[in-house]
């Protein structure tokens, strides 16, 4: 019993000891450790942009995240220049004690940087001083070297004044002539002054002297004057002066002619290869920024350091608001990256340099990242700023050594840049060739940037979009048609200045002068009427009106073409106008003159003529007619009840107002009420009034079209105008109507069908080329023409052909296909016989290719069938030649969708394994029938 219970336990034990073996092999096999990089790369995204609705020509801000990878490398080469202002006021003790000096409180802070950073393997330390110049100090020489560091550092003085510039133009050189490239650079900058100094050249390569003999002009400076150098100042003051030192001591006494130097220069000295400049290169004041000059020169050797990609730190130490706003200038010269500015105060100082050390013992910065725009001529898109963009640093940090090896990781890094479209449109391509560069080592990293587009919309009217609305049979067989919808959406859009698109009207008064407009003065009352209650009617203002006036009595004559000038119509015109002593009123004369002035404005103004009569009146029907098919809209006023003369035989006006088309509403009557004129008071205003049927302009657009290049990929089946790759296609007419306001065109689609002429990732041509645009909506708009770019489909175009490549199982009796039953899951004995099969729809005339496993033999020929509704019909057969490829060509008598059926007998090895054989038909991919050979055949007898 024990002994089984011993050979139990080991059974178990052994079991365990497998499965636990059987663990680890299968971790061993799935967990597979990451592949870390031996040297910087990062992957980029573009994730937006704004605005999100830009306009032609307007800043567009891409927004994107450069994701850095992590890498390996050994701990890299670092130099670090100090750049430390020695002028003059850093020896200003804040007490009677010296070590209260801002110079003391630096010494300080330096020597603990120093300190802190001596046990970093591959450092070196550099240390260069500025004042009215700039020494170099010390050399790079290793962070180790912790006593000669101290030394030079305890022997700093401070005296004179403020040459930045040149502080940092011999740190840029110690880097620069380094031995070592490769090395990560950087500059750690400290002064607590403007630049007052700066190194720079005349326009004459040298000193410039002036005679002055007239007033003199306030002005600080050296001068030289008898042999000797004075600071002064030169006031305005009629004799000449100076406050401060009176040039008239000296040789020169008693001459009010001096000299002066006069600040001319054509450029700033800026050769950082050399390690020291010329002595009389020194320009400036000494205790101002002598006009900008002393910050420019600091900031131009700034933008050499950022060019170079050397990494930089700037410490504003002590400085008010606007002295801290310069150092911002400088930093922002040198480096992209604000979070390495700071200002402190002076006893903050050493927490400033421990901050800055700590960032450079556990960090790797990679500076002179470039953004790099790659235009095509013409191109569609343009950068600000420049085809070259440089990014914001990207600060690795540091992981634990292994082996003198780190890991380096940053987190992801937003960057910005801004770009302006040439042109409007939708699926505007952006950043098709872009890509994003660093230096390292003796190379140059390159990342690809991915593409994007931007939808850009402008100012012109209308705004018409194209919207790509379907695309059907994407992806789609070689060989079949696609077709395309767009919808096209007319945008809605208003005017501020309503009036302005009102229809405009044109009026043409036709006035009764006949005899019988004296009785009770008619004239007159018209006279007053048609001034305050039509021509000067409220109503009206600011509206586009335009008026005639044709007079008729027994003849007819055009007192006025159509004006806008209505006060020159009453005042010149219409209050000269004298009665006849005809009592004929021959009005069909007057609509004569009436459709002459119409006529001749052309435009779409609505058209209008006013009758007016002192009784009945005379013309034909074909004047009537001529008016009434022109479509004119005619008003009539009625001086006296024209009804009620009866015995008169001539027509009424009424009569003619109803010939016209009119009706009761556009038919007035006035009549004297007493003392009151109706006219005056009420009737013309009435008929005002019926003039005022305001309507608004309407806008029909019928030359859209969208204009397409295929780029040689498409073949235009239908719906398409043209021909080769540039095609169009017409727009129906669109129509804006005004609603409240709002014009309103209703959308509409288009289709049109091409046919891929090839394999792929296919795409029309890309709008790229201002000159030449490749895909557009174009039409005239409202006040010029109007050309946007249009947004295309990218089309994916796979083989026609599913080949079926397996087991041959005979026929179905249903759907009277070829059964072909896959090999890949079954075993076969050795030097058995497989019946094997290849069946696909037949497109186009090609050749097959069947490539056999170099082990696998054919029994009997190949043979080729077409299957038609479950019967075979033999098409041609292959010899067997003993061969392990085969051409198979088919084509001849077919048509596109007939099946084919090839038979093919396989003659498997005498040997346990894998065979595969394969068929490729046409472009296709290959098709593979893997068959797995094991064991014997039975042994029948």
């Amino acid at each position: 019993m024990i002994k089984d219970k011993k050979i139990l336990i080991g059974k178990l034990s052994f079991l365990i000891i497998i499965v636990l073996m059987l663990g680890w092999i299968s971790l061993s096999r799935f967990t597979v450790k990451a592949d870390v990089s031996s040297k910087p790369a990062f992957t980029v995204s573009i994730d937006s942009y704004t605005p999100t609705n830009p306009s032609v020509g307007e800043d567009i801000t891409i927004h994107g995240t450069i994701t850095p990878q992590p890498f390996q490398m050994a701990v890299p080469a670092k130099e670090i220049v100090l750049v430390l202002d020695t002028s003059g006021s850093m020896a200003d003790p804040k007490t009677g004690n010296i070590n209260d000096s801002k110079i003391e409180k630096l010494k300080v802070a330096a020597k603990n940087f120093v300190d802190t950073m001596k046990n970093e393997s591959n450092l070196k330390i550099g240390i260069v001083t500025f004042s009215t110049n700039s020494n170099i100090n010390e050399a790079l020489i290793p962070a180790s070297n912790v006593t000669e560091l101290n030394r030079v550092i305890n022997g700093l003085k401070a005296n004179g004044g403020t040459n930045t510039g040149e502080g940092l133009r011999r740190a840029a050189y110690l880097l620069y002539s380094s031995n070592n490239s490769a090395a990560n650079k950087t500059i750690v900058f400290m002064s607590d002054g403007e630049p007052t100094y700066y190194n720079g050249q005349t326009n004459k390569g040298g000193w410039k002297y002036g005679n002055y003999s007239g007033k003199y002009y306030e002005y600080y400076g050296w001068y030289f004057l008898g042999g000797s150098y004075f600071i002064g100042n030169y006031g305005s003051d009629d004799n000449h002066t100076p406050s401060g030192y009176d040039y008239r001591k000296g040789p020169y006494e008693g001459n009010y002619e001096g000299y002066k130097y006069q600040n001319s220069y054509n450029s700033y000295y800026t050769d950082i290869t050399k390690s020291e400049a010329d002595d009389n290169l020194l320009k400036g004041t000494g205790y101002s920024d002598d006009n900008g000059y002393c910050l420019e020169y600091a900031k131009e050797i700034g933008e050499i350091i950022k060019a170079r990609g050397y990494n930089a730190f700037s410490i504003s130490y002590g400085l008010d608001d606007s002295g801290n706003a310069k150092m911002q200038q400088i930093h922002n010269s040198m480096s992209g990256n604000s979070s390495n500015f700071f200002t402190t105060g002076t006893d903050a100082i050493n927490g400033v340099f421990n901050t800055i050390a700590s960032t450079l013992k556990d960090t790797y910065t990679i500076s002179n990242i470039n953004f790099n725009f790659n235009f095509n001529d013409g191109a569609v898109i343009e950068a600000v700023g420049g085809n070259t963009i440089r990014l914001n640093d990207i600060t690795y940090k540091k992981g634990p050594e292994n082996n003198g090896v780190s890991t380096y990781t940053s987190p992801p890094i937003p960057f910005t840049i801004t770009i302006k479209s040439k042109i409007p449109g939708d699926g505007i391509p952006v950043l098709s060739n872009s890509t994003i560069t660093f230096p390292w080592n003796s190379e140059t990293v390159t990342t690809k940037v991915p593409a994007t587009t931007i939808n850009v919309k402008d100012n012109n009217l209308p705004g018409i979009n194209v919207d790509l609305a379907s695309v059907e049979q994407n992806p789609c067989k070689f060989g079949d048609s696609v077709k395309i919808t767009y919808n096209i959406i007319p945008q809605d859009f208003v005017y501020s200045d309503m009036s302005s698109q009102l229809i405009p009207k044109d009026v043409v008064i036709l006035l009764d002068t006949s005899a019988g407009m004296n009785d009770g003065d008619k004239l007159g009352t018209f006279k007053n009427a048609v001034w305050n209650n039509l021509l000067n009617n409220s109503i009206f203002n600011n509206k586009p009106m335009k008026y005639g006036l044709v007079t008729y009595n027994s003849n007819a004559i055009i007192n006025q073409d159509l004006t806008t000038n209505k006060t020159q119509l009453n005042d010149n015109v219409i209050k000269n106008i004298t009665l006849s002593t005809s009592n004929e009123r021959n009005i069909g004369l007057a609509l004569e003159k009436a459709n002459e002035i119409l006529q001749k404005d052309t435009s779409d103004a609505k058209k209008y003529i006013i009758l007016i009569s002192s009784g009945n009146v005379n013309y034909t029907e074909t004047q009537v007619n001529n008016i009434r098919n022109n479509g004119y809209k005619v008003l009539s006023l009625a001086l006296g009840n024209t009804n009620d003369v009866n015995t008169d035989p001539s027509p009424t006006l009424n009569q003619l107002a109803t010939s016209l088309g009119g009706t009761s509403q556009d038919y007035f009557i006035s009549v004297k009420e007493g003392n009151n004129n109706a006219t005056q008071n009420y009737v013309m205003n009435n008929l005002a009034n019926r003039i005022n049927d305001d309507f608004y302009k309407t806008y029909n657009f019928s030359d859209i079209k969208l204009n397409l290049d295929l780029n040689g990929n498409f073949d235009a089946v239908s719906g398409l105008l043209g021909s080769g790759d540039k095609r169009s296609i017409a727009v129906p007419n669109v129509e804006y109507k005004n609603n409240n306001g709002v014009w309103h065109a209703e959308s509409t689609s288009i289709s049109f069908t091409i046919k891929p002429n090839k394999l792929g990732h296919l795409s029309f041509k890309e709008n790229t080329d201002i000159n030449n645009l490749a895909n557009t909506i174009s039409y005239t708009g409202i006040n010029k023409g109007i050309t946007r770019a249009i947004n295309t489909p990218t089309i994916d175009v796979i083989s026609p052909i599913i080949v079926n490549h397996g087991i041959y199982g005979g026929i179905d009796n249903e759907s009277k296909n070829p059964i072909i039953e896959p090999s890949n899951d079954k075993t076969f004995p050795k030097k058995a016989i497989v019946p094997m099969a290849i069946s696909f729809d037949f497109y186009t005339s090609t050749t097959i290719k069947l490539a056999l496993d170099k082990n696998r033999l054919i029994d009997g020929n190949i043979k080729v069938y077409k299957v038609n509704g479950g019967t075979l019909s033999k098409i041609s057969e292959i010899n067997n030649n003993n061969s392990s490829t085969y051409d198979i060509p088919i084509g001849d008598g077919l048509t596109n969708g007939d099946k084919i059926l090839i038979l093919y007998n396989s003659i498997l090895p005498d040997r346990d394994d894998y065979y595969t054989n394969s068929v490729t038909v046409g472009s296709a991919s290959p098709v593979y029938a893997i068959l797995n050979v094991k064991g014997n055949l039975p042994d029948l007898f």
